[in-house]
């Protein structure tokens, strides 16, 4: 494994004890000693080994492991990402916290647990021989724990100035409000297969407009050069279409009012930032955040019935996998995508619960309380939040 060390700044503010009497002892009883995460020389350390090589997966990992982090007043985390993805390491710069980034060059499946946090070196905690919880994959995947404090990912303040200026350049106006918004086709090169989360971009062309047009904002398009491309227009800055500009699709999400758009990548990476987010078509249940709407198709199912909404979440079939395995498998099942009324009828819910934002969001800072301890199993109670089929008609 090779190592990157990220910043090294103690995680919030450094309150807590100095250890009284214990000082003179150093580090010589590193894991032994008491007032866990709350002193410098004793940060709660944090093992995330991110098998993933998905785009927004790594967001929302990153998302977690900053939660449990931000519930400390210092904190130290060993991110070990694939090889084959080493742009993560990037992504894990937005990371608020003191970090290791360390890149496993070895098949994930061929490599021991105990080679994960590497060779013994004592007692030190700097080093990667102990951990005092590790993230499992299983675990980070799951997007939402309402017993974690929430806590976005941060974007370097040296570099707020020139991603800014470059949004600007490209045609976005510093007076005014914007959104980010995205639709998944299969037609992303690393991903380029049909899968049930796929969409009709005709149908999400309009939303475009309505926000220009009809609410009086600007939008900026994430995505990827082989999606469908909009019209040039004003108000509409298509990131989309420049190849390698993610960092500054993720300074966009960031300082967005909200998302919308149908689940994706771009969907974990406003998780990441806590942009309140309009989830169109969603399948798999990405979040569960309190400021999200869901709305999601109509699916037949094998029994005859048609179910839609939180109906079609208490069926077990709001998965993606599932609905494909079905497909795959000839079983009498259909799906009907959700109409642009319907998706601009959501956007304008989210629209009205995000009126306070009147220009660019502002940077949303880690929490300030520290409870220092988090209490295990993690529970998460949140479930999707369905904008009412009244208000989509």
């Amino acid at each position: 494994m090779t190592n990157d060390t990220m910043g090294e700044t103690a995680a919030g503010t450094t309150g807590g004890t100095t250890g009284g009497d214990m000082g003179h002892l150093g580090n010589a009883y590193g894991r032994f000693f008491t007032e866990i995460g709350t002193r410098a020389d004793r940060p709660f350390k944090i093992l995330a080994p991110m098998t993933t090589l998905s785009f927004g997966d790594v967001f929302i990992f990153a998302s977690i492991a900053a939660r449990v982090a931000s519930a400390f007043d210092h904190s130290y985390c060993d991110f070990l990402v694939d090889h084959r993805r080493p742009y993560f390491k990037d992504i894990l710069a937005f990371y608020p916290f003191a970090a290791n980034v360390l890149v496993v060059q070895e098949e994930w499946s061929k490599l021991p647990f105990v080679a994960l946090a590497g060779p013994a070196r004592g007692l030190d905690w700097r080093h990667t021989d102990y951990h005092d919880l590790i993230l499992t994959s299983g675990l980070l995947s799951a997007a939402h724990f309402e017993d974690l404090p929430q806590c976005a990912l941060q974007i370097p303040q040296d570099h707020v100035a020139g991603l800014s200026d470059r949004l600007m350049r490209l045609g976005l106006r510093g007076d005014r409000w914007f959104c980010v918004m995205h639709w998944r086709e299969p037609t992303y090169k690393f991903k380029a297969a049909p899968n049930p989360r796929d969409v009709d971009p005709q149908r999400y062309l309009p939303l475009i407009d309505h926000v220009i047009d009809d609410l009086g904002g600007q939008v900026v398009l994430l995505g990827h050069p082989e999606m469908t491309r909009p019209a040039p227009r004003d108000g509409l800055v298509d990131l989309a279409g420049i190849e390698n500009t993610w960092v500054l699709q993720a300074f966009a999400t960031s300082r967005a009012r909200y998302f919308a758009g149908s689940p994706s990548g771009a969907t974990g990476m406003a998780h990441a930032f806590l942009i309140p987010s309009a989830h169109l078509d969603v399948l798999d249940w990405y979040t569960g955040s309190p400021d999200d709407w869901a709305l999601t198709p109509e699916l037949r199912l094998p029994d005859g019935r048609y179910v839609r909404q939180d109906d079609l979440f208490q069926s077990g079939w709001m998965h993606s996998g599932r609905i494909a395995e079905a497909f795959a498998a000839g079983e009498a099942i259909s799906m009907e995508k959700s109409s642009t009324v319907e998706m601009i009828s959501t956007i304008d819910r989210i629209h009205r619960d995000t009126d306070a934002i009147v220009g660019w969001r502002p940077a949303q800072p880690p929490p300030l309380e520290r409870a220092n301890r988090i209490a295990l199993p993690l529970q998460g109670t949140g479930r999707p939040r369905f904008i009412e089929m009244d208000k989509a008609p």
